[in-house]
């Protein structure tokens, strides 16, 4: 978007992920630069403990889902490296932690299916 105009609402629907683990603060920072006093920032990503108990299975129900999506069987082997290496997904407790970082106040999860999970929050008025 185009600077100088600031807006009520930001949302990112299942784009972090995509963005590198040392970027991703400057990620969330670009958009609640961009909001208003008070404003919302929605935002969406794949989020989960790679490295927690739970994870395989999760990652079975995961490839599942791929592979009703029509994944392929040479993906669904590579599913957890590509999870690890070529997204960046990361858990949502340093999810949470960055958007708390980058001026949102108290971010909510509001939604999780498999290992895709929302969050909202509002604006820090202190980070104008």
């Amino acid at each position: 978007m185009p600077l100088g105009e600031n807006f009520d609402a930001a949302l990112s629907i299942l784009v972090a992920h995509f963005v590198k683990r040392e970027d991703r603060l400057n990620f969330y920072q670009a958009m609640c630069g961009r909001l208003c006093p008070n404003g919302i920032l929605i935002n969406t990503e794949i989020s989960f403990d790679l490295n927690s108990q739970e994870f395989p299975l999760i990652l079975k129900n995961w490839e599942a889902v791929q592979s009703l999506m029509g994944a392929t069987p040479e993906s669904l082997a590579n599913l957890s490296l590509q999870l690890r290496e070529m997204l960046s997904v990361i858990s949502p407790i340093e999810t949470e932690s960055l958007l708390n970082q980058s001026g949102i106040h108290l971010p909510v999860r509001f939604f999780q299916a498999f290992m895709i999970s929302g969050w909202y929050g509002i604006k820090n008025s202190q980070t104008d």
